[in-house]
């Protein structure tokens, strides 16, 4: 025992264990002190991982032991790694932006490390490794499913096991499905055979569970295209008949495997938590794929057709890079929605690369992953080795799987489907490569693995400030949710200082202010927050309604028609831009504005109201009582009394009485311990008619009156009982 291991080589071990690291870390890691574990805690797993192979790589070309020559794919891959690092010239945040040539700087040094450092002894571990992440991640997907446990997991959407959302799990087990059941069809070890099999059998069932219909699509574009490729090439190939002996090799294993899958299909989700929030079309495997053939999205389309505007404008070199959610919102305005939502990306990774990166940027970004493609189709007619061939196909599957569903969602942003398939890229190049090609100049040989490892050592410390600042803004939203805002203030000035990485810190700042009750300190963070989305309506309308306030009607104003800039159609900025005119007492430009939002948001309680004010101004009784109507019918929707209190009154003014007496009784129902609201009660019953019922509401006044006013509320009720006798 003592003798292999001390015949182990450790330059070897060291480089395919660093690969094993990298496929089993990133998948797996979870912290539950992160708000999004996916992100940047994910992010700085493989950071550290890449570090290690990138000094692997180093060590390797310092001993003369890397796998020499030139490589196909190393042209794209460093020129799209010089043409993020240029982009970063234009970025709107520095920080935001810089992280995007971080990660592609990760991605790049896994591929150089894993092309010139593997060997054939690191595939058996590397594919063990690949399964037994995938195994245990789709393990506790269907758990969740089941709603049998890890129901507590920090989510955005179950099932999501180690990812936070479960479109994000999907899209890794895209990647590594079809490699599972390349190591299954490879192996002859009844335990790794196991290991295997489970692994994909789990896997099907998760990504089934997960409802996420683009990473379907691309699992049945790969088997489609991989099963064509091997018809193709039949005649010059090995690979169809090496694929066809390995599957009949574990045809029980795979009648097994299927028979499980189709029982799982006929489990129902659990009823608990967010697994009840999964739209109506997806409740069901059936609903969610019907509804791809009948093309149901989730709002992409107008998202798409917008980015098209931004190509236009920015064809060859695009807007920067980690610029597209402040760019597009230049753009945007037709289509923003009333809510407030913004789209972060567009849901389409070469959309979005062509809008950061222009058409220069889309023609790499392609070119990777068809170089690696056209690497293995250019094996499969070359070699007779079934082994290879099937490992070869096993990983062109889960790069088109994974290419496929970036046409519906966002892999590149996400850690684990950024590296992983950049080391499939690297063990494809590895494993076809030519030995007859043309050496390296020595001096290049050593100065690429240096310079890379050394800017990725160098990085680190943002990668940590980064996830420490994510973390933090986690906190601070958390304490806020409780109300404990010393420490949320505390938190999010911590991130702040960190490195504001995301715009919502000083988002989120400004609502702790706000709620501790410093306008002026709230309206400082807002202001601030422009600087990293300038473009943003919705932050233009916060830092008005600061403004407003504060009684800074011109201020106010000009911040609102910046945000109407922007968002012509969102009716609650339209809103407030004419509250600002009120302000200003600029009556008609404030009754313009009212009448634009009116088209909008019909149903607003705050804009009815408004406009009913401003007839009863002008006299036009009629109007006022149609539009204070409609507030008063909205008052069930909120619980602030205040806003109900103002309903009643614009209501006395507009001669609305029935209105008045339902916006009255509601604050009185809200804050039954405040008489002035029970008060204005019985003058809107008394000016509608209604004595009868004003003298029941004194009634009841008059047992919770202090002494000092119970005379009062006597003589009213005698007065009134008179009036409605002689009446």
């Amino acid at each position: 025992m003592i003798e292999a291991l001390r015949g182990i080589d450790r330059l070897t071990w060291f480089n395919r264990i660093s690969g094993g690291y990298l496929l089993l870390m990133v998948p797996l890691y979870w912290n539950y002190e992160a708000y999004d574990s996916t992100l940047w805690e994910k992010f700085l797993v493989a950071h550290i991982v890449v570090i290690r192979m990138g000094i692997g790589w180093l060590l390797s070309a310092l001993s003369n032991r890397e796998n020499g020559g030139r490589f196909a794919l190393d042209t794209p891959i460093l020129l799209y790694l010089g043409l993020v690092a240029l982009s970063w010239m234009w970025a709107i945040n520095p920080l935001k932006s810089g992280m995007e040539v971080i990660r592609v700087l990760l991605a790049a040094t896994v591929y150089f490390a894993v092309s010139r450092t593997y060997t054939s002894e690191s595939r058996d571990t590397w594919l063990c490794g690949s399964s037994a992440a995938l195994g245990i991640v789709s393990l506790v997907g269907v758990i969740q499913y089941l709603g049998i446990g890890f129901l507590d997991w920090r989510s955005a959407g179950l099932p999501n096991s180690t990812f936070y959302y479960r479109n994000y799990a999907a899209m890794y087990v895209a990647i590594a499905l079809p490699l599972a059941f390349g190591s299954l069809v490879l192996t002859r070890n009844d335990t790794t055979r196991l290991l295997h099999a489970a692994s994909a059998t789990l896997g099907v069932i998760f990504l089934i569970y997960t409802r996420t219909r683009g990473a379907w699509l691309g699992i049945i574009f790969a088997v489609v295209g991989v099963i064509l490729a091997l018809r193709v090439a039949r005649d010059e190939s090995s690979a169809y008949g090496a694929w066809f002996t390995g599957l009949v090799r574990q045809q029980r294993t795979l009648w097994v495997a299927g028979l499980v899958i189709v029982a799982a299909l006929l489990m129902p989700p659990a009823e608990k938590g967010e697994l009840d929030a999964l739209p109506a079309y997806k409740s069901s495997a059936a609903g969610a794929f019907v509804s791809i053939l009948a093309g149901q999205g989730s709002g992409r389309t107008g998202t798409w057709l917008q980015s098209l505007q931004m190509i236009a404008d920015h064809p060859l070199l695009g807007s920067g890079i980690g610029n597209w959610d402040a760019s597009y919102l230049q753009y945007a305005g037709p289509i923003l929605h009333q809510d407030g939502g913004l789209f972060a990306r567009p849901h389409n990774d070469y959309l979005w690369t062509v809008t950061e990166l222009g058409l220069s940027g889309l023609i790499l970004f392609i070119w990777m992953p068809v170089g690696g493609l056209w690497l293995v189709w250019c094996r499969m007619r070359q070699s007779n080795n079934g082994s290879e061939l099937i490992l070869l196909t096993s990983l062109c599957a889960g790069l088109i799987a994974i290419s496929v569903h970036a046409f519906f969602s966002f892999p590149r942003e996400r850690m684990a489907a950024t590296v992983i398939p950049f080391l499939y890229l690297g063990w494809i190049s590895a494993v076809t490569r030519d030995s007859r090609s043309r050496p390296v100049v020595k001096v290049l040989q050593l100065a690429r693995p240096a310079v890379m490892a050394v800017l990725c050592v160098l990085t680190l410390s943002t990668t940590i400030q980064v996830t420490r600042a994510y973390r933090a803004y986690f906190w601070a939203d958390a304490y806020r949710t409780f109300d404990r805002f010393e420490q949320a203030l505390a938190a999010i000035s911590s991130a702040i200082e960190l490195g504001v990485v995301d715009y919502r810190f000083y988002e989120l700042k400004a609502l702790i202010h706000h709620r501790m009750g410093d306008p002026e300190a709230a309206l400082d963070a807002s202001e601030r927050l422009l600087k990293y989305h300038p473009h943003n309506p919705w932050s233009f309308h916060k830092v008005g309604l600061f403004h407003l306030e504060l009684g800074n009607y011109a201020d106010a104003r000009d911040a609102f028609a910046s945000g109407v800039q922007y968002a012509p159609g969102v009716g609650r900025i339209r809103r407030d831009l004419g509250r600002a005119y009120d302000g200003l007492g600029q009556p008609d430009s404030a009754l313009a504005s009212y009448e634009m939002a009116l088209k909008a948001i019909p149903s607003d309680a705050l804009l009815r109201t408004r406009l009913a004010s401003s007839m009863a101004d002008l006299e036009d009784f009629e109007a006022a009582k149609e539009h204070i109507t409609v507030a008063a019918e909205r008052l069930k929707l909120t619980r602030a009394h205040a806003d109900v209190t103002v309903v009643g009154d614009v209501a006395m003014k507009s001669k609305a009485y029935d209105a008045a007496v339902l916006a009255y009784g509601r604050a009185a129902a809200l804050v039954p311990e405040n008489p002035v609201y029970q008060v204005n009660q019985v003058n809107a019953l008394e000016a509608a008619g209604e004595i009868e019922s004003a003298v029941a509401v004194l009634k009841s006044l008059l047992e919770s009156a202090e002494p000092s006013d119970q005379e009062a509320i006597q003589k009213r009720i005698a007065r009134m009982e008179q009036a409605e006798a002689g009446g």
